[in-house]
């Protein structure tokens, strides 16, 4: 083939029947297999209706139309098997790596669409008993990647850093070693770091 050739195509439709064909033409070496970047991460709230969508609106206008099937986490969504995927009120448990797969007459398309992220309130919930030694344990709940500090006073005045991070998933336990040395302790978290 030469640059600027031209090629006319003909197709015949059964029993005389006219559509709109589309080809797609590959000239010159394919490209070189290379790592596949990760999905994009979608953070939503919690609640918040979002909608991820599989392909383009080319790929879903094919004839025969593909079929699709989604994925969360590698577990089948129920249900799930149209070219978007809506999530109308995520929680927690709807949070992870969504993925679609499209069959074609033509083979087998895995799409990693998206990782999603819900993202929720801060809580703090202290657990029922003192550890051996005077420790305390705190629940935290949030949204993974979010900053966090968590600070205690015994008095409502004199507040202290107790731990200051990156939530690493949606619940952490944290420990207050000090706290024995008090007969009472307040807690308290915030978004941001201290002043």
């Amino acid at each position: 083939m030469n640059a600027g050739q031209r090629f006319l195509v003909v197709a015949d439709g059964i029993q005389g029947e006219t559509c709109v064909l589309r080809i797609n033409w590959l000239i010159g070496d394919p490209a070189k297999p290379g790592s596949i970047p990760p999905p994009p991460i979608v953070r939503v709230n919690e609640g918040e209706a979002t909608s991820l969508p599989a392909v383009d609106d080319v790929s879903t206008n094919a004839v025969p139309p593909p079929t699709y099937q989604w994925y969360r986490d590698r577990f089948l969504v129920p249900g799930a098997n149209n070219p978007g995927l809506d999530l109308p009120g995520p929680s927690v448990h709807d949070a992870g790596l969504y993925y679609v797969v499209i069959t074609t007459p033509f083979g087998i398309i895995t799409n990693y669409v998206a990782t999603v992220e819900v993202k929720i309130p801060f809580s703090l919930v202290g657990l029922p008993d003192r550890l051996p030694d005077g420790i305390f344990d705190l629940q935290v709940s949030g949204t993974p990647g979010d900053p966090f500090t968590i600070q205690s006073t015994p008095d409502f005045f004199g507040w202290s850093g107790l731990v200051i991070g990156t939530m690493p998933g949606y619940t952490i336990t944290v420990s207050d070693t000090n706290a024995g040395f008090n007969p009472v302790r307040f807690y308290r978290i915030s978004s941001t770091p201290p002043p």
